[in-house]
């Protein structure tokens, strides 16, 4: 991973979120899902040119030194044209 760099991200449905007796954490993670260390932080930015999600991981990275990642959400976002034009 480079600073800066963007990679595409993709919904992962998983079904019974709430079920006491499977963890969601591993049933995520089995279908793909990115595992994030100690996440430390979350701030929802609201802009003209459009809105970003930002959260930090504490122990995240090569070097375990963190990471703050940015999520862009599509224009689209959760509607079947999502595709057109996806989040980044």
């Amino acid at each position: 991973m480079v600073v800066g760099q963007s990679m595409a991200v993709r919904w992962i449905n998983i079904d019974d979120p709430e079920a006491l007796n499977a963890p969601l954490k591993t049933r995520g993670f089995d279908l793909g899902a990115s595992q994030f260390a100690r996440g430390g932080g979350i701030a929802w930015a609201i802009k003209p040119s459009g809105s970003s999600t930002y959260f930090a991981c504490t122990h995240g990275g090569p070097v375990k030194g963190g990471q703050i990642w940015r999520y862009i959400p599509s224009p689209h976002e959760g509607t079947p044209q999502e595709s057109e034009a996806p989040a980044s």
